[in-house]
């Protein structure tokens, strides 16, 4: 299930695009994009998050949340080839819109390790190869920010403010105080 894109705060947007496209209006933006996925109950949730900053001056990032079923990501490649798609299908739809001129400035984040002493390193080079192979520059732990980070607060539903909100949609795991 794709959900709708929405800012860090919760405002809802209608299009990721035209929203990039009216914050280019005035100078090229550099837009970052990754995603990240945790387990909640018995779904797989991944959040993609879209940063399209304004150097020397701040920025604005944007989220979805898409959940499948859990079963679909018992292994970490498959989370990881997942969170890759999803950030590559946002970049390429983002390119569409942009200006040819302009596509140099997405960034896909991936959240994988290149340092052999962390497990995702064994897919490390495939997944930037992928992401190189679509087009887009790519960046990987520890430079991967708008994964490992901004997604990740998202996945985790750290940016949902109300309390009550938070534990309906985002229960603790058992034994977790």
């Amino acid at each position: 299930m794709m959900a709708e894109w929405k800012t860090i705060s919760g405002r809802k947007i209608a299009s990721i695009c035209n929203e990039i496209l009216r914050l280019n209006e005035d100078s090229p933006r550099h837009i970052h994009i990754g995603t990240d996925a945790q387990f909640r109950g018995t779904k797989m949730v991944f959040a993609t998050a879209v940063a399209v900053l304004n150097p020397g001056k701040g920025g604005m990032a944007y989220y979805r949340r898409s959940a499948f079923p859990g079963q679909e990501y018992r292994s970490l490649a498959q989370k990881l080839f997942k969170e890759v798609e999803l950030s590559i299908e946002v970049a390429t739809e983002v390119s569409n819109v942009l200006d040819p001129q302009y596509h140099n400035n997405i960034v896909v984040h991936v959240d994988a390790n290149p340092n052999v002493q962390h497990s995702s390193s064994d897919y490390h080079r495939a997944l930037v190869g992928w992401v190189a192979g679509a087009g887009f520059e790519c960046v990987s732990k520890p430079e991967s920010w708008c994964a490992s980070h901004v997604a990740d607060h998202i996945a985790n539903g750290r940016n949902v403010r109300d309390t009550r909100i938070r534990r309906k949609e985002f229960p603790r795991k058992k034994g977790k105080k």
